[in-house]
């Protein structure tokens, strides 16, 4: 159990609403060197490949004895730290010589609402923030909840429905537990035949008939990386916050979620699929330069999903495109937009590409890139209502009434900082964005 590293969400705004498992001065570890007893069991170790925290990098040999074959009810003490929703990590694992049902274990135990697991794609790194010379990294981190599973960042694959014999793994305990200091309880009806021939297997099959939904964000800056949000529709799940099946998106570099309610998720659990269901979808990055990006379908299960088509509405762009068809495109600076895009799956009416493209000719913004004023024209026949300015983090930043707007207006733009915006041209029916650069 322990406090995990301070982030100033002043200066990193893109951490903010996330989980964060970067320890900051080594105070939720035992250090263990040389020979040592088992732990009770239950409780899950860290394994790095050096002897100690802070030594450097090397060849060492680890060695392993046999231990105990677990059998029955094991009940495992919680440290419960804190306010609600902070400060309650615990690292646990299968005590148990054969796998485990992840679903039976989430159901079974009040204060677990998913299962986190550090899957070694990186090695440990002194450049990366913690108390180690050596730290692991948040972008190596998947996570389990009662209905599915998301990759890590980094790669591999999804978690499974079940736990390998001896899987370490963490949690975030609910501290409404905190109370009756609630403990982890493993029992063999959780216990499976099978599904024990590897660690962090690939799912091959689903095992029930939910709808499920995996969409992932990838950038142009890092081939290798991706963040995974997972939708799953079932009756057990609602429209609101539901422990088991909903789960918050992770502190990393890359990230895409669903936005309930102001709960960023990585994993989100809805009532059982119907058409008319919206889904409110935002990401984050730490990538500094103007990048592109890419939301498209990893896969998806279920016959109301293979029925239905899936778009994505870009509300900053006003733009919608069919997932099915081909992925969705766009620029980004650091930053997070939470509120930025919706998913549906019905066709909505927006702003046909015809329509935007005879509209915009009827616009024009000099000089682009422009450093402290920009000149609008407009030959067309609507009448404008107004100008919106906004970042590239979806923030209005400037607002200009065009009521009295005739052909050509100057404006200022001295207020707004070097980057990329987006000028909203309002008119009584339709909005047109034009790209401003401003040096």
């Amino acid at each position: 159990n322990f406090v995990p590293f301070d982030i100033d969400l002043m200066t990193f705004p893109e951490f903010v609403g996330a989980e964060n498992f970067l320890d900051d001065d080594n105070d939720y570890l035992l250090p263990v060197t040389g020979s040592t007893a088992l732990p009770d069991a239950g409780i899950g170790q860290l394994i790095f490949p050096q002897p100690a925290p802070n030594v450097g990098d090397g060849a060492y040999t680890l060695t392993y004895t046999q231990g105990t074959l677990n059998s029955g009810a094991i009940s495992v003490p919680i440290t419960y730290n804190g306010p609600a929703t902070i400060n309650n990590y615990n690292i646990l694992g299968n005590p148990y010589a054969s796998a485990i049902d992840v679903t039976a274990f989430i159901n079974a135990n009040n204060a677990v609402n998913e299962v986190y697991y550090w899957d070694h794609i990186s090695g440990p790194s002194s450049a990366l923030p913690g108390a180690g010379t050596s730290n692991f990294s948040m972008n190596d981190i998947s996570v389990r909840n009662a209905m599915m599973g998301t990759v890590a960042v980094n790669g591999g694959t999804a978690p499974t429905q079940f736990m390998s014999s001896g899987q370490g793994f963490g949690i975030k305990a609910q501290q409404d537990q905190a109370l009756n200091t609630t403990p982890v309880v493993f029992n063999n009806s959780m216990r499976v035949t099978g599904n024990n021939d590897g660690f962090r297997s690939n799912e091959a099959v689903s095992n029930n008939s939910f709808d499920k939904l995996w969409l992932n964000l990838t950038t142009s800056a890092y081939d290798e990386a991706v963040s995974q949000a997972g939708v799953g529709f079932t009756n057990l799940a609602t429209p609101e916050f539901d422990n088991g099946y909903d789960t918050k998106r992770l502190g990393t570099f890359l990230s895409l979620f669903t936005n309930l309610d102001g709960e960023q998720l990585s994993i989100q659990g809805r009532e059982a699929f119907h058409t008319q269901i919206e889904l409110d979808l935002g990401f984050a990055t730490t990538v500094e330069a103007e990048e592109t990006y890419t939301i498209s379908i990893d896969h998806f299960e279920g016959t109301g999903l293979e029925e239905a088509p899936i778009f994505i509405i870009d509300n900053l762009l006003n733009t919608i495109t069919n997932l099915k068809e081909t992925p969705y495109t766009f620029t980004a600076t650091k930053g997070i937009q939470p509120d930025r895009f919706i998913i549906v799956f019905e066709e909505r009416e927006v702003l046909s590409t015809e329509d935007e493209v005879i509209a915009t000719n009827d616009i024009t913004v000099y000089p682009n890139p422009a450093t402290s004023e920009i000149t609008l024209g407009y030959s067309g026949t609507k009448q404008l209502q107004e100008l919106v300015i906004v970042n590239v983090n979806g923030q209005k930043v400037q607002q200009i009434d065009l009521s009295n707007f005739n052909q050509s207006q100057q404006f200022d733009i001295r207020i707004l900082s070097t980057g990329i915006y987006f000028m909203q041209i309002v008119s009584e029916d339709e909005t047109i964005v034009k790209k401003l650069i401003v040096k």
